[in-house]
């Protein structure tokens, strides 16, 4: 049989509520006269443990996934945003870009499983178009791989082989697909 609380409230009625085993007083009238239970109190303890290491890191990693939808990135972060995509004009920049790791994330962007033919007129508007439709985090991961001291390259040719030659005279080897034109505006090399 529940007992009930004994109390008079300011209105001069009777608390009413439930009173705890073996007491004439609720815990809402006078909780310092409240039985603690050691038993609720180990339980929630254990349960504070068993949280561990792990749900820690999925809830840094849930913050994190919360922060860059915002649009939000780490100062170190030179990740590509998720919606904006990079954009490379030959399969050989690809290739280099993602050699380039995060040091908070590791990978920066979803590799592409296809690569289209990016003719040469508008291989050369990909630098001029950085500062004008890109943001700021999309143009700090570019300059990651690309650094415009080095970047962009000049393309040269051979009959089997490109060459993205930087600026400061490095040469970079690369396949000619079978879509790269002989007869671009490329300088040829004999």
């Amino acid at each position: 049989m529940a007992y009930q609380c004994e109390v008079r409230n300011k209105n001069g009625t009777n608390c009413g509520a439930n009173a705890q085993r073996g007491k004439d007083v609720c815990v809402f009238s006078r909780p310092d006269q409240a039985v603690r239970r050691p038993s609720c109190e180990a339980g929630w303890r254990s349960r504070a443990q068993r949280i561990g290491m792990q749900s820690v890191l999925r809830r840094i990693e849930r913050a994190e996934e919360a922060v860059k939808t915002q649009g939000v990135f780490l100062p170190h972060c030179i990740c590509f945003p998720t919606k904006e995509r990079p954009f490379f004009g030959l399969p050989i920049e690809h290739d280099i870009a993602a050699q380039v790791k995060c040091p908070l994330h590791g990978e920066r962007f979803k590799p592409q499983n296809f690569q289209v033919y990016v003719s040469e007129w508008m291989r050369v508007k990909i630098w001029p178009t950085l500062w004008r439709k890109h943001s700021e985090q999309y143009r700090k991961a570019w300059f990651a791989s690309f650094p415009p001291e080095l970047w962009p390259a000049r393309e040269e040719y051979t009959s089997e082989r490109g060459f993205l030659v930087l600026k400061d005279g490095t040469r970079i080897q690369f396949q000619r697909s079978s879509s790269t034109p002989a007869s671009s505006g490329a300088k040829r090399l004999r």
